[in-house]
């Protein structure tokens, strides 16, 4: 099943990017308005953000430099196309978790628009064949 994500990811980058956005719009709404503003906890806050510059970190540097090139012989194009994506949408999960356990809206727009930005960088990468040569 994972290859054929992979291979329709690989083939329509432009769709699965603008599916994840309006997924993505469609948790965040429906989260605004379930989270309350009781039980707000600050340093949760500050633990978003630095898990959506870890998000950066993976998808511009640690998967293209060490995890691909290492299982470069266990794992297709398409997988590989698929790992990214999933790093790059990791900073709005965690988003959505701070966002349920306490953090404030602000945190969650963080890494809402990290994760954007990431799923537009990786579906240009995946577009333009860099998951082939990295």
């Amino acid at each position: 099943m994972d290859e054929r994500l992979g291979q329709s990811l690989r083939r329509y980058p432009w769709i699965w990017l603008a599916g994840t956005l309006l997924l993505m719009l469609a948790v965040w709404s429906t989260l605004a308005t379930v989270a309350g503003e009781n039980g707000r906890r600050a340093w949760l806050d500050w633990l978003i953000p630095a898990f959506a510059a870890y998000g950066v970190l993976a998808v511009t540097v640690l998967v293209p430099r060490v995890v691909v090139p290492r299982s470069r012989g266990r794992t297709s194009e398409d997988r590989s196309s698929l790992m990214r994506w999933a790093f790059a949408i990791a900073p709005f999960l965690g988003g959505v978790g701070g966002l349920m356990l306490g953090s404030h809206q602000w945190a969650m727009t963080v890494a809402f628009l990290t994760s954007a930005v990431l799923l537009v960088y990786t579906a240009v990468t995946i577009r333009d064949g860099e998951a082939r040569r990295a």
